[in-house]
């Protein structure tokens, strides 16, 4: 559980972004990259809405934070989208 953050396990209670998954978990972006193998970069631009990332990058990263895909890809679109 992430501070009371998470419902269901691997699911989010409400609106959270990349940044704010990874700074609940306490992780730089560079222990993120090191954990999912995607580079610290590709980290800064997704959280910074530069790009939008591969599905592949999205399941990398979820496994890292220990959330369903499905969750992470559904705000990474809502964040795209406002």
């Amino acid at each position: 559980m992430l501070n009371g953050l998470l419902t269901v396990p691997g699911t989010l209670a409400g609106p959270m972004g990349l940044r704010e998954v990874r700074q609940a978990k306490v992780l730089t972006q560079r222990e993120l990259a090191a954990r999912s193998g995607v580079t610290q970069k590709t980290i800064a631009d997704v959280e910074g809405n530069r790009v939008s990332p591969h599905p592949s990058t999205i399941r990398k990263l979820a496994a890292a934070l220990g959330i369903e895909p499905e969750a992470l890809a559904a705000e990474l679109r809502r964040e795209r989208s406002s």
